[in-house]
């Protein structure tokens, strides 16, 4: 009994330990050592392509170790001191952490080609009243942003209902089934033929993607690294849109 009220204490002694051992690996090189990262499912499958080529060009010393995991988890692990950043949506008004912001993030409506919203160009948020909308399973935070978004506190189909933890999935259902989903600037690159996209009228929703680690953290030159290669290599449409006024970021509940 009295040695498992000690586990709790080499775990810090032993964490502690490899702080040091990591400091000691990254001394006399800029960018040198591991970091480990986890990323919210979203976002994943275009951010890793987008930067571990440049990253592996640029900075072959620099061990990159990467998990996907939802929101609450990521903080949970960022408390635990098991990763040493996240990247995934802001903001998260919780003061335990610091924040990073990396870009803004367009959402679009993709509407079956049937459906009454696909015969506009352009959409308002009241607009998206019909309740015939795909969504995320709970725990993602983009499930609780388009619900807001959509005024929406539940999805009511008629004869089917379905949540997915994939963003590909809803696209492929919304061609398949009909309907309609909201999807990220991102996820817009392949759209089914049969598909409409329709971007907003005023107040562009947007989420913001940030990375996010505890407050003087010893690898925070790795982070900054790695935020700055994240935001040399995005879209040249994608960093005009920063510049820009009538944007409304997406919170999460």
């Amino acid at each position: 009994e009295e040695g498992k009220k000690l586990i709790p204490q080499f775990q810090k002694i032993l964490n502690e330990s490899k702080k040091i051992t990591d400091l000691l690996s990254m001394h006399g090189s800029l960018v040198k050592g591991e970091l480990q990262l986890a990323i919210i499912p979203t976002i994943s499958t275009h951010f890793l392509p987008l930067i571990l080529p440049t990253m592996k060009k640029n900075y072959p010393d620099l061990q990159l170790k990467i998990k996907e995991m939802q929101t609450h988890k990521i903080l949970e692990a960022l408390e635990n001191d098991q990763i040493d950043v996240g990247l995934l949506a802001t903001p998260l008004n919780d003061k335990k952490f610091f924040t990073l912001p990396l870009y803004l993030e367009p959402f679009y409506v993709l509407a079956h080609e049937n459906h009454p919203l696909s015969k506009f160009k352009t959409i308002s948020y009241e607009q998206l009243r019909y309740p015939d909308i795909w969504l995320l399973e709970a725990g993602h935070c983009l499930r609780s942003q388009v619900l807001n978004t959509c005024n929406l506190r539940s999805k009511k189909n008629q004869n089917l209902s379905f949540e997915s933890g994939n963003l590909e999935t809803l696209i492929n259902l919304v061609s398949s089934c009909g309907g309609y989903t909201l999807i990220p600037y991102f996820q817009t690159q392949y759209i089914p033929k049969n598909c409409q996209l329709i971007s907003f009228k005023h107040d562009l929703p947007v989420r913001e993607i940030s990375l996010v680690f505890r407050r003087e953290h010893y690898k925070q030159h790795l982070i900054e690294v790695l935020a700055q290669m994240t935001k040399s290599n995005l879209p040249a449409n994608l960093l005009t849109l920063q510049q820009k006024k009538n944007l409304e970021i997406m919170t999460f509940n």
